[in-house]
This record gives structure tokens, C-alpha cells and sequence, in this order.
């Protein structure tokens, strides 16, 4: 599959458009918010996980277990960085 480039914003416009959604477009764009979590500045981030958390109790049982994918992203992430200030 060939890599097209998109700009933060426009990631962040697709996740929006995958979270009200009930169709494989969940699975797909979650699938590049993962691909691209590290690169998102610290705002988007912050503003995936909270969208996230103010549906997620309204998500079916597989959407729930696909964003719930990307929160963990988060949580991950500052499990490693608190391990590399040991």
C-alpha cells in the first residue's frame, strides 16, 4: 500500500470523522492514529484521548476495544518515559 502524507490537522479531522462512525472506517482511521501517534504534538493527543473519553461509554463493545486501543497509546507512552528517567 503506498504511504500518503497528511498534515496533523487533516489526521485529526479523520479520527473525528471515525469516531461517529459504526462501519470498518473505525478500524482504519484508529489504525493510523496509531501509526502516527508519536509524531502528534502533545494538543492533538490530548485532544484524541479526550473526544475519545466523552463517547467511549456509547461506543459499541468493538469500537470500545478499538479506540481503547489508541488511549492505551497514552498510557504507554508515559510508562516509558517515566522508565527512561530512572
Amino acid at each position: 500500500m503506498n504511504k500518503i502524507t497528511v498534515t496533523e490537522d487533516q489526521l485529526f479531522w479523520m479520527f473525528r470523522y471515525c469516531l461517529s462512525r459504526k462501519t470498518y472506517a473505525v478500524a482504519d482511521g484508529a489504525d493510523a492514529v496509531v501509526a502516527n501517534w508519536k509524531f502528534l504534538s502533545l494538543n492533538t493527543k490530548k485532544m484524541i484521548k479526550k473526544e475519545i473519553n466523552n463517547v467511549y461509554d456509547m461506543l459499541n463493545n468493538c469500537d470500545r476495544k478499538t479506540w481503547g486501543t489508541v488511549l492505551a497509546l497514552d498510557t504507554d507512552e508515559r510508562a516509558t518515559e517515566e522508565n527512561s528517567h530512572e
